[in-house]
């Protein structure tokens, strides 16, 4: 190689690149060097702890680009200041999570279980969920915001819920977002979302099947109370297949089996929901005993004890008419039907009564059919029929 009256050797150009990149490169260690130092001294000062989730994330994305920005000068990876913002991410997690665990446990204890409206936004947030969408639309925060609506549509079902349903919505979406905005650490995000999910059901169940709520705001746990939370678990139960597959679509497929969690947690929401419909039944069987070991077989029909079930039974439609869909009011009321056959029955046997054509066989026949009767304009129970004639069936 020429350059004007010198010569230069291929042998020396190649070495000035070396240099040159060795230059380059132990300039980039520098400043890496001192980007990590600068950034401890901050954490250690508590300045990066009260920035806010938005600041934190631009602070992640500048440095990680600053740090892919260098491999690809350098050729080779700088691991300190990397490892130094996932310390310090792991850090703001911790306090993410905390800082939402903690309202969540307070606004669960001041919640009232009364039926509350949905703002537009949650909607929305639900709609992003059920789409797999990390971030929300434009749209929900424009300022143009809908009326709040008396329902929270999941997956086109209408749940009547309670006011902490729309928080928990909201956090849903929240560490969703967390985890797309810090890929490094979606495993311990996936963590602690979970760790939310049971830490509501627990308390949920322990407010109300363990009536932890009358020690709080409640005087007593009510059907239409067991209704607006088995309405709030359904909710939830419909949304958290969707926020496992956001999560799974941002991890490696050697990272799936961390997914199964969801499982679990799925599970015990289901469980749970289960819980509440047993009780309603439970409650309506317990009334329905206690008014069957008064009743004799005379006249006049109805008994009083006749009148005063069939008086719980319109009690408890009215109480969870507006609140249960129709394939869980007639599942519930089915149930409540069994239930009232199967101590009916236990005090015809222990009364010496059969379907023997007998004057008692008659006033059983009429108590029966003003049950049918007056509970056969009930819309949606499918209940309270002919069936009701069962209770002969091992009473020959």
């Amino acid at each position: 190689m020429e350059i004007g009256d010198n010569t230069v050797s291929l042998g020396w150009c190649r070495q000035l690149l070396r240099d040159c990149h060795e230059i380059v490169t132990t300039s980039c260690d520098l400043v890496h060097a001192r980007c990590t130092k600068v950034l401890g001294v901050r954490i250690k000062a508590g300045l990066v702890d009260d920035i806010s989730s938005s600041d934190f994330v631009t602070l992640v994305r500048h440095i990680e680009r600053f740090v892919l920005s260098s491999a690809n000068i350098t050729g080779r990876h700088c691991t300190q200041l990397r490892a130094a913002v996932q310390v310090q991410a792991k850090v703001f997690l911790d306090q993410f999570h905390n800082t939402r665990k903690n309202k969540l446990s307070m606004l669960l204890e001041a919640e009232r279980w009364k039926q509350a409206d949905v703002p537009s936004e949650i909607q929305a947030l639900v709609a992003c969920l059920e789409a797999k969408i990390p971030y929300p639309p434009s749209t929900i925060s424009d300022g143009h915001s809908q009326a709040p609506a008396k329902y929270l549509i999941v997956h086109s079902q209408k749940c009547v819920v309670v006011g902490i349903v729309p928080l928990l919505v909201k956090l849903l979406h929240e560490y969703c977002q967390c985890a797309n905005d810090l890929p490094m650490l979606i495993t311990d995000v996936l963590g602690k979302l979970l760790e939310l999910l049971k830490f509501f059901n627990e308390q949920t169940c322990g407010l109300v099947l363990g009536a932890g709520a009358m020690k709080l705001q409640l005087k007593t746990i009510t059907s239409r109370h067991l209704g607006l939370v088995s309405r709030c678990l359904h909710a939830i139960i419909l949304l958290i297949p969707d926020v496992k597959k956001l999560f799974e679509q941002k991890m490696a497929p050697q990272q799936y089996p961390l997914l199964q969690p969801f499982d679990i947690v799925l599970m015990d929401f289901c469980v749970h929901y289960k819980q509440i419909h047993e009780k309603l039944v439970d409650i309506m069987g317990d009334l329905i005993k206690r008014q069957l070991v008064k009743w004799e077989a005379k006249y006049p029909t109805p008994s009083s004890s006749m009148s005063a079930i069939v008086k719980h039974i319109l009690k408890l439609y009215e109480a969870l008419l507006d609140i249960l869909p129709s394939d869980q009011l007639s599942d519930l009321f089915r149930g409540v039907e069994q239930r009232f056959k199967e101590h009916f029955r236990a005090q015809l046997a222990l009364q010496g009564i059969t379907n023997n054509g007998s004057t008692q066989h008659g006033i059983v026949n009429s108590e029966l059919q003003h049950f049918r009767t007056a509970l056969s304009s009930l819309d949606n129970v499918n209940a309270f029929g002919n069936s009701l004639f069962d209770v002969w069936s091992t009473n020959r």
